[in-house]
């Protein structure tokens, strides 16, 4: 397949930024509820998105400095 001009891997444009994936509806109601100090479980079954998700929200919203 390689041989004949196919191309492997991800298609271009794909992936999204952390910007993007921070301005997403469901990123912005993970971050407005660990704003009131919910845990972790508290805030993604408010928010309708695994605790995993609501992990990976928290670490790149401190990492852009929107929460503390």
């Amino acid at each position: 397949y390689r041989q004949n001009g196919g191309l492997l891997g991800r298609p271009t444009g794909s992936n999204e930024s952390e910007k993007e994936f921070l301005q997403k509806e469901k990123s912005q109601k993970v971050i407005k509820s660990l704003k009131k100090g919910l845990t972790i479980r508290e805030t993604a079954k408010v928010a309708g998105v695994s605790t995993r998700t609501t992990m990976k929200i928290k670490k790149t919203a401190i990492k852009h400095g929107i929460l503390e």
